[in-house]
Formats: structure tokens, C-alpha cells, sequence
């Protein structure tokens, strides 16, 4: 299931092109697509997350946006990771080691250190 696939069959359920479907279609479509029987309840939830114009059509092509945004920034985010420096990422696994685990001193005289793992 791809982006193209759901915005081409939105598309073709848009009688009016307006860029509104009615929420049956919306249904049959998502059913369609997860080859899965929604409950009410569960159709309900999905409802609310569509933007909806005066008619009470949902305008498909909000959403869309709406999912490309989050889609975008997503991708972003990961992008920003991934060029983090070496620098950074020495101190961030650094940081995770020492948060979990703790140095303590068991024989000062000796010089001796234990390591155990935080509880």
C-alpha cells in the first residue's frame, strides 16, 4: 500500500472533484486497502482524524497534505540523525553507558574497580 495507490483511488472516488469523498466511500476504501471489516467503533476513531468541510465530506486532499507533512518531517528527522558527528555520537553512547551503569571503587588502596549494572 503506497501513497500514490490511496491518493489515485481518493481521486477516483471523487465524483464531484472537489477534493471531497463521503465518509462510505472513505470506509470502503480503507476496507478495501486492509482487505479487513472495520467495527464502528473503529471507523469512528479513524473518522475523527479527517479534516471535514461544511457538508460533512471528508476533504481528502487536506489529508493527504496532512500525511505527506508528517511523512516529511519524519524523513527529516532521520535525515538529521544520521549526520550527526562522530564527536557527538562518541558522547551520546558515553552518556547512555554511564547512565546505566556506575563505577564504583571496591579497594581504594588497591586500585580495584568493580562495575556493576544500576537496579
Amino acid at each position: 500500500m503506497n501513497y500514490e495507490r490511496i491518493r489515485d483511488e481518493l481521486i477516483r472516488l471523487d465524483n464531484f472533484h472537489n477534493g471531497t469523498i463521503n465518509s462510505n466511500d472513505m470506509r470502503s476504501l480503507i476496507e478495501d486497502l486492509l482487505q479487513y471489516p472495520l467495527r464502528p467503533d473503529e471507523y469512528y476513531q479513524l473518522f475523527k482524524q479527517f479534516p471535514i468541510d461544511e457538508n460533512g465530506k471528508i476533504k481528502y486532499k487536506d489529508y493527504l497534505k496532512q500525511v505527506m507533512d508528517h511523512t516529511n518531517a519524519a524523513q527529516q528527522q532521520q535525515q538529521q540523525r544520521q549526520q550527526k558527528s562522530p564527536v557527538y555520537v562518541f558522547s551520546f553512547l558515553l552518556y547512555k553507558y554511564l547512565n546505566l551503569f556506575y563505577i564504583k571503587l571496591k579497594n581504594s588502596s588497591m586500585g580495584i574497580y568493580e562495575i556493576k549494572k544500576y537496579s
